[in-house]
């Protein structure tokens, strides 16, 4: 599967023959369309049917698939998001459920599950993002309270993640600028190498600008943000 931040661009990009595969960096060409979805976003049902491509080099199928989609859930990342929100600040499970109008035991579902993979969830925030998880967040954060620093380190690896996605943007050099900045080069190569590693695909440099929600679904949903799971 991969992940696009915009959806149209990536859209174009696959039926253009741009568009990499994540597992071994060969292009897609368009192949049968996946299955479709129901999923409730901004109040409405949204039927999703996600284009997928196939590798012209290893023949490995991937399903494109927009940055707010929860996989395996029915749900945008806003509605999941603000539900583990909820949570982690230990709100009512029916007062939240009922302020999102999600069924109850769908919220505590979402709960029991976040709460499981919030231990692997904060390792690869660490791992994503090194010393920028916690920067200038005072060390009583740590409370015992594993959803929430959880969250909290998702957050602080989505903000790197996006202010790399900015910096790149600015390190691209314009027309007629002379010289070049070694260092820009290899932040950009960085950034696009933890991108794929990501299943993430970003043909029109928007992650910068992504709702926030979006880029922290961005960097959990190859691995999944409540659970490992298939698409």
């Amino acid at each position: 599967m991969i992940f696009v931040v915009d959806a149209e661009a990536g859209g174009r990009m696959l039926r253009a023959g741009r568009l990499a595969c994540p597992g071994c960096g060969g292009r897609l060409r368009v192949w049968t369309p996946a299955r479709q979805r129901q999923v409730a976003a901004d109040g409405a049902r949204i039927t999703l049917t996600p284009q997928r491509g196939r590798c012209t080099a290893c023949g490995s199928t991937h399903v494109v698939l927009p940055a707010w989609y929860v996989p395996r859930r029915g749900y945008s990342i806003e509605v999941v998001g603000q539900a583990l929100l909820g949570g982690a600040r230990q709100a009512r499970v029916r007062a939240v459920a009922e302020r999102l109008a999600v069924p109850v035991t769908t919220v505590a579902t979402w709960l029991r599950q976040a709460r499981r993979a919030a231990g692997p969830l904060l390792h690869h925030a660490h791992v994503l993002a090194g010393h920028a998880v916690g920067n200038g967040r005072s060390p009583a954060y740590r409370s015992g309270n594993v959803l929430a620093e959880a969250l909290n380190a998702l957050g602080d690896a989505a903000r790197m993640l996006a202010d790399n996605a900015a910096s790149t943007v600015r390190a691209v050099p314009g027309p007629g600028a002379s010289g070049v900045d070694y260092l820009s080069l290899l932040a950009a190569r960085h950034h696009s190498h933890v991108l794929r590693g990501l299943h993430v695909a970003d043909p029109d440099a928007a992650l910068a600008n992504a709702p926030p929600w979006h880029v922290l679904n961005l960097i959990t949903a190859s691995q999944g943000l409540l659970r490992p799971s298939r698409v």
